[in-house]
């Protein structure tokens, strides 16, 4: 027999400091990391990266039904597979396995004050400075973005003075250069804004 329909609030996240609003949700994130894998080899041990696991006759949605809560993840459905596709070892071994275990979350920053869904016109600036960059700028309308570790983040690449196209770049949020303020809107749905000057991210 299926279990009900599972509420928003049952959704595990994970992070460095994950809140479990039961036991279940515990549980459930132990579970995931055991049983789903993003692995450096390129492999998983369940179903597709990215797309949560679910039996082999069962129609999209049944995750709904499923007990425990599979791990919501930024990392799984976004960061995970262009890591495998496109990252180097270094950053494979770095970030898979954290995000396997559900140890990170992941935010997302596309928009700016100025720039929606354009990537074009993006005005945050990453600038080369020896083995690392050194971000000035912010997004805005970032999901969940209070509670995330990390953020994978498009910005306009500066190098020798001149910008030169986007890069993607993964910033760690728990260091000096990096605010978040919280944008207060009549749903509940948490978005917010952050600022960046002068953080660090080594890629």
């Amino acid at each position: 027999m299926r279990l009900p329909l599972r509420e928003a609030d049952d959704s595990v996240w994970g992070g460095r400091q994950p809140t479990f609003k039961n036991d279940e949700q515990k549980f459930g994130l132990s579970g995931w990391s055991k049983n789903v894998g993003l692995h450096p080899s390129g492999q998983s041990n369940t179903a597709a990266v990215g797309v949560k696991s679910r039996g082999k006759n069962s129609t999209r949605g049944d995750e709904n039904y499923f007990s425990p809560p599979a791990l919501m993840s930024f990392g799984i459905w976004m960061l995970g597979p262009a890591l495998l596709k496109y990252g180097t070892e270094a950053q494979k071994q770095t970030h898979l396995p954290p995000i396997t275990r559900g140890e990170i979350r992941w935010a997302q920053g596309y928009s700016e004050p100025n720039s929606g869904s354009d990537l074009a016109s993006l005005s945050t600036r990453c600038e080369q400075n020896g083995d690392h960059y050194l971000i000035n700028g912010q997004k805005i309308w970032t999901s969940f973005g209070h509670k995330g570790d990390w953020i994978l983040s498009w910005y306009g690449r500066i190098l020798r003075l001149e910008t030169c196209g986007i890069s993607l770049v993964l910033v760690d949020m728990a260091q000096p250069g990096v605010t978040t303020r919280p944008i207060k809107l009549l749903s509940v749905h948490p978005i917010s804004v952050r600022h960046f000057s002068k953080t660090r991210a080594v890629n």
